[in-house]
Formats: C-alpha cells, structure tokens, sequence
C-alpha cells in the first residue's frame, strides 16, 4: 500500500497504525510517502510499521524500484494468516517445554 501522511481528516501515520492492529491488514506491507522533509516524520511512520518512506516529488521509475525492493524483501516471509490462525496455529504446535503464549 502506497499511503500519503497528509491525508485529510486523518494522518497517515494514523491510519498505519489502525491497520496494524487489524487482524486482516496486520502484515500489509506500506510505504509512506509526504512532502514533508523532518527526520521525526519518517521515524514517526517506521515506528507505526511503515516498510519504507519516501519524499514528495518523486520520480515514478524511483517509486517503482522502491515497491519492488519493498516486495522482493517480504518474498520469503510466510504468507499472511488471520490473526485468529495465527494464534491457534502456535498454540497447536508448541511443546510442552514451551510457556502457555502465543506471540503475534
């Protein structure tokens, strides 16, 4: 997801972190993108889980490197599961020796 910071009524920022706490958008990969030029904004989007951070204006080749950089990253990671499954799925296949808690 390509997502701006200065949206109106609500900050990108904002937004990213509603998606992260989204069973089903948890995972999502995201890359912010802002006219704004301070350090704390982009440090304020990697915190909330952004994957990358871009300045406005950008070159559209730059953009589209930037994408597939971000998706060729994620490509050995496990696919995405509900968090519900995700839960269930550790809690089935810990052992015994393992505490009772399910990391997500």
């Amino acid at each position: 997801m390509l997502l701006d910071d200065n949206m109106p009524g609500e900050s990108g920022t904002t937004l990213l972190r509603r998606l992260r706490l989204s069973p089903e958008f948890y995972d999502l990969p995201v890359i912010m993108f802002t006219a704004a030029c301070g350090t704390s904004d982009e440090q304020r989007a990697r915190h909330a889980g952004a994957q990358d951070y871009i300045r406005k204006p950008m070159n559209p080749k730059f953009l589209v490197w930037r994408v597939n950089e971000t998706l060729k990253s994620r490509a050995n990671r496990p696919k995405h599961r509900k968090l519900e499954e995700l839960a269930e799925f550790q809690l089935h296949h810990r052992s015994e020796q393992q505490p009772r808690q399910v990391f997500i």
